[in-house]
């Protein structure tokens, strides 16, 4: 049986660098759309330009389903009101130029897989925890993933699928590089309260759930893809720190410092939000990474980690 074309948009980051590598090694046929050619050996590269809303012949003809990445880096440079509004247009813009080119262009689509994140619910609940029927949150990343969500449902009638993240881990640097850095300097301690929930998931089972979801006929609609698991920021720096053999400082760095240095982006560390796995569960899937422990563990004794 011939496996479908998938195409990847904003495939160079670290989550479209993963599953290019995953889909491959599972023999499909992929290639890529982003804002520039990479020269990588055995992907198709097609080039597309949101501000003359312009997307290369041949890119999505072929696609027989589309993995939907693309987005400004929210972790690097400062959320100034021009930043904010490049990370704004780069999701709803690019989405939205996606959503017009594959009405105009594409007649055979089966499937549009994108991602959002748990940052759309904001803080909280403080008694149970988020599931994906419950409303978004005011603050900004809920703003841009609220958003984001919508411009992707316009692709009706072709089926979509939207999973929203919690914090990818992987040994290829990211979110988890920013943590490992102070505990390899044994300066490793939490951050604010230490008690916030943060949702995470291991980057093999993100790539997982995404082959699933290529391949299910009965998947539709939106997801959390976090794991099972509710830990705490304190808690993911205890874990570092012993999986490195080094100290954890018992006196974390305070909130007000925190916003002081970054502002609003201080929400991307300091929010507490609680987050419900058990509708991906119930669609079948099974989480190779379950607990932190684990996890961190996997990680960090990858011989290839950049991050060690």
């Amino acid at each position: 049986m011939t496996k479908p074309h998938i195409l990847i948009t904003g495939a160079s980051g670290l989550i479209g660098t993963a599953l290019t590598n995953y889909f491959i090694s599972q023999k499909y046929p992929v290639s890529h759309l982003g804002r520039t050619r990479y020269g990588l050996k055995g992907v198709q590269e097609y080039v597309w330009d949101i501000s003359s809303s312009s997307i290369e012949p041949g890119a999505l003809e072929q696609a027989d389903m589309i993995i939907h990445l693309a987005g400004a880096n929210v972790g690097k440079g400062s959320w100034t009101f021009a930043r904010k509004k490049e990370i704004k247009e780069s999701r709803w813009g690019g989405t939205r130029l996606l959503i017009q080119q594959i009405q105009a262009r594409c007649t055979s689509l089966q499937k549009l897989i994108a991602v959002s994140g748990v940052g759309y619910y904001g803080d909280g609940p403080e008694d149970g925890l988020y599931v994906e029927t419950d409303r978004p949150g005011s603050d900004f990343m809920a703003e841009v993933c609220q958003g984001w969500e919508n411009e992707t449902q316009k692709v009706n009638p072709v089926p979509w699928i939207i999973f929203r993240l919690g914090m990818v881990l992987s040994a290829d640097g990211g979110v988890l590089e920013k943590f490992i850095t102070p505990v390899r300097y044994m300066i490793g301690s939490s951050i604010g309260s230490g008690k916030q929930r943060l949702p995470w998931i291991h980057i093999t089972d993100l790539c997982c759930a995404m082959g699933m979801a290529v391949l299910s006929k009965e998947m539709h609609g939106i997801y959390n893809l976090v794991s099972p698991e509710i830990t705490t920021q304190a808690h993911l720096m205890k874990t570092i720190a012993k999986e490195m053999k080094k100290p954890f400082l018992p006196v974390g760095v305070p909130s007000f410092i925190i916003r002081m240095m970054l502002g609003d982006q201080a929400d991307l560390v300091l929010s507490d939000t609680g987050v419900s796995a058990e509708k991906i569960q119930q669609a079948g899937f099974e989480f190779s990474y379950t607990h932190l422990e684990s996890a961190i563990a996997d990680l960090l004794k990858n011989a290839s980690c950049k991050i060690t």
